[in-house]
């Protein structure tokens, strides 16, 4: 093969090297030994061409820029049409100008690296070429000498490598942000084969997530294996990139170094390294944020059972208000009757039936009252651990002798203020239902203690204020409950028990009472693991110390004051002044407010009690007795109601020295408490509230 035609060869190839569009990119990044190799070649086929006619035509008619340059000044000596093209300047434009023209090199550094190519140190140049434009580009040079027409001159081969340098820009910026955020990101960032799940990089964010660093998981096939909890989980990803190439937010449950769990929310997508498929991961911990939500679930149920148990318990007020006045009427009468039979009168044992099922009805309301926070309460201040030793005779009677009652008292005194009898109903209540789920026997723990609920407390539960309290303790070891049966349990009339052994109110009132006394209650039952209730109640920070239970003495219940009785009901009214008569009482029975007021004004004779209701048309109880007080400052007060939501009541809790019947009451509880309050040495200081 002759030099020209190798010469032609050797050009052709390095033409192959060359993309003006920069898409072949691999190809220019061939090794720099072969490069040198071709050039070497190059070279020797160069020399091989002095003297011979064609090799003209083949430097011209070469696809690749081509220059000869006079390494003495720099000059263009020439330049083949592939150079015009690229640079934008004709032939003669070109030999007009020197290498400095086109490279913004300085002279200096210019013609060093001339001398460095004609001394055959160096051959492979990177620089930037002006264009006619004025554009630079980025161009690589293959360079050395050559001997033409016997004149050494430089020859330079240029490639224009703008597009690819900036592609490998673009590609290191790529690295150096995927760097910067694989290593940056507080999400648990892996990268693992996508066959075997074996890690090949994790982030700082995965170490601090799993305990596991790069070194643990390197080449460790069983922690890409156990890390996680479930393997189905690990299957559901791989199924979801085998069909779609990806998977998002799959919530898993993996095992940390230490071995605890946590849940984390990942999404990854298949990634090719060396031909290889790999899977690239982030996942984030979702641990805390599901116990917040879980928290917050619960707070939310609270409420709306808080809520819920609120609606129904205004509903049970309210009926057992308008409820009361009736039963007012049949206990009354019935009870007078009752008195005036004789005891083999035909009716007398229906009138009994009736008179029962009356008071059983008022213990219902009583129920429905409590639960509804609706109730009177007697307040005082006393030792809870005093009414839990004062009871414990009566529950081992109603527990019976198959339950054993432990009683685990603190030993300091737990003083609370709060009305003893109903605390009594509460413990009562508790013990028997314990009883009921202790068929076969078992053990009724009562326990207190002071505890101090903080604000960490508080923030879990609904309603409850930060503070010190007393807590009951109510566990037995019976039967349980499932979760279905604690979500109603306080909800008035729900039961488990058989039609005839519960009304479903035991609870319910609980629950009232409690809530009345600024409590709040605590419920653990597991299905045969038993039950506990804890009663918290507000620590009393008060002066003053407990009292003691007084016990009361029969009253003579006869006597002859002068009684006013103002009631809107005709029917209470009539029977509240019946029973007063046959009591012995002088009655006075207006039948309006303006009527009262009228005839107490115009009254010569004393008067010397006001028995009112709370609420009537057009005024309040309190304001007509104010106005009757300025003719009759002797007068004394006894206010009834069957609703204690009026103006002598709050949150159920008389005020001081305020004289209160609840109805429905009986002939007996009237007398009485009509003539204790008449038997007090003065009358009492009352004012409009």
């Amino acid at each position: 093969m002759n030099g020209s035609l190798n010469f032609g060869i050797k050009t052709c190839v390095l033409e192959n090297l060359v993309s003006e569009n920069g898409s072949n990119i691999k190809l220019l990044t061939l090794e720099t030994m072969a490069l040198k190799n071709r050039v070497a070649e190059l070279e020797a086929e160069l020399e091989k061409m002095e003297g011979e006619n064609h090799s003209q035509g083949l430097f011209q008619n070469n696809h690749a820029v081509m220059l000869l340059l006079d390494p003495e000044n720099g000059t263009i000596v020439n330049a083949n049409p592939a150079a015009c093209a690229f640079y934008g300047w004709t032939r003669d434009e070109l030999l007009k100008k020197k290498i400095s023209d086109i490279n913004p090199l300085s002279p200096e550094h210019s013609h060093e690296e001339m001398a460095a190519a004609m001394a055959e140190k160096r051959n492979y140049f990177i620089f930037q070429h002006r264009l006619s434009n004025g554009f630079l580009r980025d161009v690589e040079v293959y360079t050395g000498p050559v001997l033409m027409q016997g004149r050494t001159l430089l020859y330079s081969i240029v490639h224009d490598i703008t597009d690819r340098l900036q592609a490998e820009r673009a590609l290191a910026e790529s690295e150096e942000k995927f760097r910067l955020s694989f290593g940056a990101s507080p999400d648990a960032v892996s990268v693992s084969r996508f066959d075997d799940g074996l890690y090949v990089d994790v982030n700082e964010g995965f170490t601090r997530l799993t305990g596991y660093t790069l070194e643990d998981v390197l080449e460790d096939i069983t922690i890409a294996k156990s890390i996680w909890e479930n393997p189905d989980d690990r299957n559901i990803l791989i199924r979801s990139i085998r069909e779609k190439g990806y998977c998002e937010n799959l919530q898993a449950r993996f095992r940390k170094k230490d071995g605890s769990s946590i849940t984390g929310l990942m999404s990854a997508r298949v990634i090719s390294i060396h031909d290889v498929p790999h899977t690239i991961s982030i996942t984030r911990d979702m641990t805390e944020r599901l116990k917040a939500e879980e928290t917050q679930k619960k707070l939310e149920d609270q409420l709306h059972q808080a809520q819920r148990l609120e609606s129904i318990g205004r509903l049970a007020g309210g009926i057992a208000h308008d409820f009361n006045n009736l039963l007012t009427i049949v206990l009354g009468y019935a009870e007078l009757i009752l008195e005036n039979l004789s005891p083999d009168h035909p009716h007398g044992e229906h009138l009994k039936e009736i008179y029962s099922a009356a008071l059983r009805a008022r213990n219902l309301t009583r129920q429905l009252l409590a639960f509804g926070r609706k109730q009177i309460l007697s307040m005082s201040t006393m030792d809870m651990n005093g009414i839990i030793r004062d009871f414990k005779s009566l529950l081992e009677r109603v527990i019976g002798e198959d339950i054993t009652l432990d009683l685990a008292l603190s030993k300091k005194s737990l003083v609370v203020q709060a009305d003893a009898s109903q605390l009594e109903q509460v413990l009562m209540n508790l013990s028997i239902n314990a009883r009921d789920a202790m068929a076969e026997g078992g053990t009724l723990t009562l326990e207190t203690a002071a505890v101090t609920l903080d604000e960490s407390y508080a923030e879990l539960k609904n309603d409850v204020t930060p503070g010190d309290y007393v807590m009951i303790s109510v566990s037995d070891t019976g039967s349980g409950m499932e979760k279905d049966v604690l979500e109603s349990m306080f909800e008035p009339f729900f039961t488990t028990k058989d039609m005839d052994k519960g009304t479903g109110l035991g609870l319910a009132m609980v629950y009232g009472i409690i809530k009345q006394h600024n409590g709040h209650l605590w419920v653990y039952s597991e299905p045969r693991r038993g039950t506990t209730f804890k009663i918290y109640l507000p620590l009393y920070s008060g002066t003053g110390d407990a009292i003691e239970k007084q016990e009361v003495k029969p009253l003579s219940v006869f006597g002859s004051a002068t009684i006013l009785v103002l009631e809107d009901d005709p029917t209470v009214r009539e029977l509240a002044a019946g029973i007063l008569k046959r009591g012995g009482y002088q009655v006075i029975t207006p039948d309006s407010v303006e009527d009262a007021i009228k005839q107490s004004e115009s009254y010569p004779d004393p008067i010397h009690m006001v028995l009112s209701d709370v609420v009537m048309p057009g005024m309040k109880g309190p304001e007509v007795f104010a106005i009757i007080r300025k003719h009759h400052p002797e007068a004394k007060v006894l206010y009834m109601s069957g609703y204690t939501n009026n103006v002598i009541v709050r949150q159920g809790v008389l005020k001081e020295n305020i004289a209160f019947i609840q109805k429905p009451f009986s002939v007996q509880a009237l007398l009485e408490k009509v003539h204790q309050i008449l038997a007090q040495a003065k009358p009492r200081e009352e004012r409009v509230i």
